[in-house]
């Protein structure tokens, strides 16, 4: 098979708006991409197309999708690249069903990713995940959308902490502010959408580090912040610093 000889890229999410870019992106690089995502993706290699049902219960059906796709092979790179927004504060009525959405769009597809990264991830391989910088602080206006994007830079830690994705593999938290996608444009009208990152930007990025070209080290948290049109990348601290609590002058321990 040709295609067994090219390098093999699965972006979850492959149908959003920073997935396309992502498949196309790859795609022009020579890649064979495989799309998941709730629509067919005519750009991709192979599309496997999911539905609205808990993931719990798709997984084993998304998996033998994937083995299937793969052809045998492994990928050496996984961008989970799906994802959503949702307004409400701790004093919503409504923030559980809030909270259910924001772990079904978000944190589920994470930990699907993360699971099919053990199974099907190359040695050397380099997964992606993508969470928010607005995550880092406070999100009061969001608390279920900034516990969820939490999380899941959280799951970039423990799984480049642990020892379950194969040999030599990488983990990479990508974090962007406000994404330039035409949802976001129709959401905030009159915004200054020269602050905001656009997928192209993103999609670029993430190719370079699957290439292996200047790559952060794994398990970092990777921060997009765009200015006037211009995107600047940040290391970030997933905790920030931390003093001694309970002394005079508290002391700096950690940065």
């Amino acid at each position: 098979n040709i295609m067994s000889s090219k390098p093999q890229a699965l972006i979850y999410g492959g149908n959003g708006a920073v997935g396309s870019v992502l498949v196309e992106t790859f795609k022009s690089a020579g890649w064979k991409v495989v799309s998941v995502g709730h629509r067919e993706n005519p750009v991709a290699d192979v599309s496997i197309v999911t539905n609205d049902e808990s993931l719990a219960k798709q997984l084993p059906n998304i998996v033998s999708s994937v083995d299937r796709a793969s052809e045998g092979g492994k990928f050496q790179a996984m961008v989970q690249a799906a994802g959503g927004f949702a307004m409400g504060s701790a004093a919503s009525d409504f923030l559980l069903e809030v909270f259910e959405k924001m772990s079904h769009m978000n944190m589920e597809p994470a930990l699907a990713v993360a699971h099919l990264a053990t199974r099907f991830l190359a040695p050397r391989g380099r997964v992606f995940f993508f969470g928010s910088s607005s995550a880092i602080s406070g999100t009061s206006y969001a608390v279920a959308y900034g516990m969820a994007k939490a999380a899941t830079h959280q799951l970039v830690l423990s799984l480049a902490s642990g020892r379950e994705l194969p040999e030599g593999a990488e983990v990479l938290g990508v974090a962007p502010g406000v994404i330039d996608t035409p949802v976001n444009r129709a959401a905030m009208p009159g915004a200054v959408t020269a602050d905001w990152t656009a997928p192209a930007e993103l999609a670029s990025h993430v190719l370079q580090w699957a290439e292996g070209r200047n790559a952060p080290t794994t398990g970092s948290l990777v921060v997009a912040e765009t200015k006037a049109g211009q995107t600047r990348w940040f290391i970030q601290s997933a905790y920030g610093a931390r003093r001694e609590w309970g002394t005079a002058g508290a002391v700096m321990l950690s940065q």
